[in-house]
């Protein structure tokens, strides 16, 4: 036998040997939703909030799974309308499964924010929803970066991650998203416009594309960290997860996944691994850890297909 063979009997052992390891532990993912009120609050009256939020809100009753929703406290400041637009958020925390926590005040960049306005944006996006969840008895704890974005510079990143630190907050990081702006931008295009044809056609493209990524990043998983993870899964409070919201979670179930609190997922070791990176991109954890293989892996990693991406380029010329 040449040594060739024997490095590829032994390839084929290892890979062998990290899938069965996987075989029969169970499949986690904790789902998290960002941009409360809404994505895209400045666009939208109180009503339509408020359906948006009702419509979400009594999909997660009857799914009855945890979900962790990120408020950016700006679009709370409405004159004559704060009460109503933070009873939406007091409608989440009242919740038992759910809970909130803090995606800055107004949604800036790290990368392109200095150090102390961003710590002000924290600060400031804390009021309301700390006074919220004190009244239910929920603590405020998770922090998540707008755009995911993990500053310029590692001094700075330092620096910030140490006053959250200071603060009592933990950074809540991702492993998938699916990018449903872009879904949802054309979703709401179709909706508005009456055309449930296309409504169908951009939902259905969402959740085969989701489903192509939780592929991508369970075998990702799977080759970096040598076993299954709790997935923690990105999303946005919109139009599209407020009507397919059960069908995503269908998805997810048929791929053989339990819906877990954010709490649940954090436990485990993967999370307490240091996150070495620094930029602008806000891509998923399972890159940031696996520095060597970085570029290889993003390369790889699947995009919506061309014509949801052609079509959203369209609207936003």
């Amino acid at each position: 036998m040449t040594f060739e063979m024997i490095k590829r009997l032994y390839t084929v052992l290892i890979c062998f040997i990290i899938y069965s390891s996987a075989v029969g532990q169970s499949k986690t993912v904790a789902i998290t939703l960002d941009d409360l009120l809404v994505a895209g609050a400045s666009g939208y009256t109180i009503e339509e909030i408020e359906d948006v939020n009702d419509r979400l809100l009594g999909h997660l009753d009857k799914l009855d799974i945890p979900v962790t929703g990120f408020v950016n406290e700006k679009s709370l400041y409405i004159k004559g309308e704060i009460d109503r637009r933070s009873e939406v958020l007091s409608a989440w925390a009242r919740r038992d499964k759910l809970t909130l926590g803090n995606h800055t005040f107004s949604h800036p960049s790290f990368h392109d924010t200095k150090l102390e306005d961003f710590k002000s944006e924290v600060l400031k996006g804390e009021i309301i929803t700390r006074m919220i969840l004190d009244e239910v008895g929920k603590p405020l704890r998770y922090f998540r970066f707008p755009f995911n974005s993990a500053g310029s510079d590692s001094t700075s990143k330092a620096s910030f991650e140490k006053f959250l630190e200071e603060k009592g907050y933990v950074i809540a990081p991702m492993t998938v998203e699916s990018s449903d702006y872009i879904f949802n931008t054309l979703y709401k295009k179709a909706k508005k416009e009456g055309d449930k044809k296309q409504m169908n056609k951009v939902s259905q493209a969402y959740l085969h594309h989701t489903d192509t990524l939780f592929e991508f990043f369970e075998n990702m998983a799977l080759e970096t960290q040598g076993r299954s993870i709790p997935h923690i899964f990105l999303g946005h409070v919109n139009e599209l997860h407020a009507d397919i919201m059960p069908q995503l979670v269908g998805l997810l179930k048929k791929r053989g996944y339990t819906i877990i609190s954010l709490d649940e997922a954090m436990k485990d070791e993967v999370y307490q691994q240091k996150d070495p990176y620094v930029g602008k991109w806000g891509f998923s954890w399972m890159h940031r850890w696996n520095v060597e293989n970085r570029i290889d892996w993003l390369r790889k990693e699947p995009e919506p297909n061309q014509k949801i991406l052609e079509d959203f380029k369209m609207l936003n010329k």
